[in-house]
């Protein structure tokens, strides 16, 4: 059974050392003891975190928590495509050429955003149910689509979490960079409802980040590389960098999985032929199959 919780998959203590590790040799210093301090602080906070987790209930998100993802998403539709992550362009590639679409398969793409996979998968497909929680971010896709001359697309404005669609409907589910943002026992929950909206011999491909919190050597290699990336970029950096240390450590927005987990997660649901891919650094694919027979 895969491993939902984080315990034995990350040494907590030392990602604060990797972190200001990091920092130190870029900039040639060594890390004050205030610091230090600081990050075992957020370390903790971020222990009892994981245990409110555990007690919240799947796929529920209240009216106050809904409303404040999608204004939230909503500010950053007009500038999303600018900060677009390097070498994204190979991911969202690569997620196309493993869900192979065909021109009958029906596709819907989870966190669509303003649509870098829904639109070039939409030319391959007879239609795609576009999910997104952001009103402004589906405007903007729209506003793509009619650009393009693209008029198979379906904009669905819901939250990942909250979406149901009929079973055995789909052909094809696909997402790219937005899991992360859910919950672990939410990952679970989205994995287990593909499956139910897919047709027998359908496809499940999640393009995403996908590491641990410092466990692994491609854990820390990954962490180490984007801290100083903006480390380098000065003051705005530093910032950036206690911005992210501390979301990705508490859980709010920033929840990557490693691919090995999500690997157990789509075997748990019942897929078959899991493979996970890592495409540069923290970028990753991992896809399965639901069974023409069977379960």
């Amino acid at each position: 059974m895969a491993d939902t919780s984080d315990k034995g998959n990350f040494r907590f203590q030392q990602l604060p050392f990797l972190v200001l590790g990091t920092c130190s040799h870029v900039f040639n210093t060594t890390a004050d003891a205030l610091a230090i301090d600081l990050w075992q602080a957020i370390v903790m906070q971020a222990k009892k975190n994981d245990e409110l987790t555990k007690n919240t209930k799947l796929g529920v998100l209240t009216k106050a928590a809904t409303t404040g993802q999608r204004k939230l998403w909503s500010r950053r539709a007009t500038s999303w495509d600018h900060g677009a992550l390097p070498g994204l362009h190979d991911v969202v590639a690569r997620v196309i050429a493993v869900a192979s679409p065909g021109m009958n398969d029906i596709i819907v793409d989870l966190g669509c955003g303003t649509g870098a996979l829904t639109l070039p998968i939409a030319e391959k497909a007879e239609s795609v149910i576009a999910v997104d929680i952001s009103d402004e971010m589906l405007k903007e896709l729209d506003n793509k689509a009619r650009a393009s001359g693209i008029i198979n697309i379906r904009a669905i404005s819901d939250a990942i979490e909250k979406l149901t669609l009929e079973s055995g409907s789909i052909d094809i589910v696909v997402t790219n960079y937005a899991l992360h943002h859910l919950r672990d026992p939410d990952k679970v929950l989205v994995v287990r409802r593909a499956y139910d909206w897919l047709k027998p011999g359908g496809r499940l491909v999640i393009g995403d980040m996908m590491f641990g919190r410092g466990a692994t050597v491609h854990d820390r290699k990954v962490i180490s590389s984007k801290v100083a990336a903006f480390a380098k970029k000065g003051p705005a950096g530093w910032w950036r960098i206690a911005k992210n240390v501390a979301k990705f450590m508490l859980k709010v927005q920033e929840r990557p999985a490693t691919m090995s987990r999500w690997i157990g997660w789509l075997e748990e649901a019942g897929f078959t032929g899991v493979q996970g891919e890592i495409i540069r650094n923290e970028a990753a694919v991992v896809y399965g199959v639901k069974p023409t027979s069977g379960k």
